[in-house]
């Protein structure tokens, strides 16, 4: 029998994200995936941001703004791997196939049906 994961702090959890980015093997705690999770959305507020600052002050296509606003999907690409790799983890840790894992490709119902199975509890035991 598998040992359950242990549990980390935010920056722990940070920590081993970039560290283990592309291994999809082993497990992953429900309390690192959700601090994971909350730190992905960094990018989308400060997306948010740089376009509410943009429409306030009129910095129609400066230099500067084209950058700024391109930084997040540029952070989000980078994250694509390891985030997979997380979900991964996660599904394992949670006794679902990791093959449940393509309910990404399935809008809205696969999604919600993922963000579901991770919220499961951590098991004794692998599938």
């Amino acid at each position: 029998m598998e040992k359950l994961p242990e549990k980390v702090g935010p920056f722990g959890a940070i920590k081993n994200f970039f560290r283990y980015y592309s291994t999809f093997s082993g497990r992953l705690s429900r309390s690192e995936y959700w601090y994971l999770a909350v730190a992905g959305l960094v990018f989308p507020a400060y997306y948010f941001l740089v376009r509410a600052l943009a429409s306030q002050y009129d910095f129609s296509f400066t230099p500067l703004l084209m950058t700024l606003g391109l930084l997040p999907f540029l952070g989000l690409a980078a994250s694509v791997v390891p985030s997979l790799s997380i979900m991964s983890r996660r599904l394992r840790d949670g006794g679902i196939s990791p093959y449940f894992l393509f309910f990404v490709f399935l809008p809205v119902l696969g999604w919600l049906g993922l963000f579901v199975m991770m919220m499961f509890p951590s098991k004794p035991t692998t599938t």
